[in-house]
């Protein structure tokens, strides 16, 4: 599985793999059932606000070099309402936009491909990064520069824009989601821009990067606020508090920290894990966070696949448990605190008591590794 998401009441869960298959579970009967229409492997899936609709896209074949798919469902029924195959290469990230009356998508898989995006027996550009509308079925915005080759994009809390990381030119893009126009282009990392989160009010952005830096940028004025070296390996994870004081990061040589984002202060350095450190996740009350690790290759032995609860005042880990899985991709927590969901190299969502670290339950139904969870 590539990619999980809830539904905002939790009662819907939709999850897409390499198996091709797009599957939704009922969280209150435990029914499934599956939603047919793709050919290749599905690498993202994301339901709209107010429940009705569900995207899937991926791969057209077995190949990410061949043309993409992206599909739009209605809730649910189940019934498929519109196919997009007007790409060059699969699909590798799509989310709802503009209020769910679009779908920001991008297409070709930009650490895969070689030679700035262009396949070396065709020379032409196989990355693309567009807007779709989910009304009429149209292109509404393609943004084909190869400086907005999405290798991150996160989209802003009023969903009107979006900040694009790229893997080739080491920058974040600002864009407008209603006109596709580059609003702002962010230049301060030395490789490619991994990961990005928005504060709450959409303010300010923070990106991670593979040259283990983080900057925090005020999109009002479009500057750099903090620019601070951090991690002494690639930074694959960030998590911001939503009073937008605090951040946690996470690298590839299984450091976590928190940090101040009003001056850049390293607060805490928390030791535990014994390898990469994937991902992150708060307590909704911000007084506690989950971490996670697992090997930095899945042919080469994990030396820590563990999952770790924290306490954030104190600075010290409240307790560990290790898990039957090489690596370990992602975790969520529900609204309420009380479960957290972790994916990893298995056919299944692993269900914990966030506070026990006990598993109470799993999810399955793939045929293969599940990459990604979302509540």
């Amino acid at each position: 599985v590539n990619d999980l998401v809830f539904s905002s009441d939790g009662r819907t869960i939709i999850s897409g793999g390499d198996d091709g298959r797009v599957l939704l579970w009922d969280s209150g009967t435990d029914s499934l059932r599956e939603l047919a229409g793709h050919t290749g492997p599905v690498q993202a899936v994301d339901i709209s606000a107010d429940g009705r609709r569900a995207l899937s896209g991926g791969y057209g074949s077995a190949s990410f070099r061949d043309p993409g798919q992206l599909i739009l469902w209605e809730l649910p029924s189940g019934k498929e309402l519109l196919h997009f195959e007007d790409s060059k290469a699969g699909l590798v990230e799509a989310q709802f936009a503009l209020d769910g009356t679009a779908v920001l998508a991008s297409f070709g898989d930009a650490e895969l491909l070689t030679d700035l995006g262009r396949d070396r027996e065709r020379q032409e550009l196989l990355v693309q990064t567009l807007l779709w509308d989910v009304v009429s079925g149209d292109v509404m915005t393609p943004i084909t520069s190869i400086a907005h080759v999405a290798f991150s994009m996160a989209i802003a809390p009023d969903k009107q824009q979006a900040v694009i990381g790229s893997y080739y030119d080491n920058i974040a893009s600002v864009v407008d989601l209603r006109s596709g126009e580059v609003l702002e282009v962010l230049e301060g990392h030395q490789d490619g821009v991994s990961t990005i989160k928005y504060t709450a009010d959409g303010s300010r952005v923070l990106t991670g990067s593979h040259d283990g830096s983080l900057i925090l940028w005020d999109l009002v004025n479009a500057e750099a606020i903090f620019q601070f070296k951090v991690h002494q390996g690639e930074v694959t994870d960030l998590v911001v508090t939503p009073d937008g004081r605090t951040a946690l990061s996470v690298s590839r040589n299984g450091e976590l920290l928190r940090w101040d984002l009003n001056d850049a202060a390293e607060l805490a350095h928390y030791d535990g894990h014994g390898d990469m450190v994937y991902d992150v996740a708060y307590l909704p009350d911000g007084s506690q966070f989950l971490s996670i690790s697992g090997g930095s290759s899945p042919t080469l032995p994990s030396q820590d696949t563990s999952v770790r609860l924290w306490d954030v005042a104190n600075e010290h880990q409240l307790r560990a448990k290790d898990l039957p899985l090489e690596v370990l991709f992602q975790i969520d927590v529900t609204p309420d605190g009380k479960q957290a969901l972790i994916v990893g190299m298995a056919p299944m969502v692993i269900v914990l008591d966030a506070a026990t670290l006990e598993q109470i339950g799993q999810l399955e139904g793939h045929q293969g590794w599940v990459t990604g969870v979302d509540i």
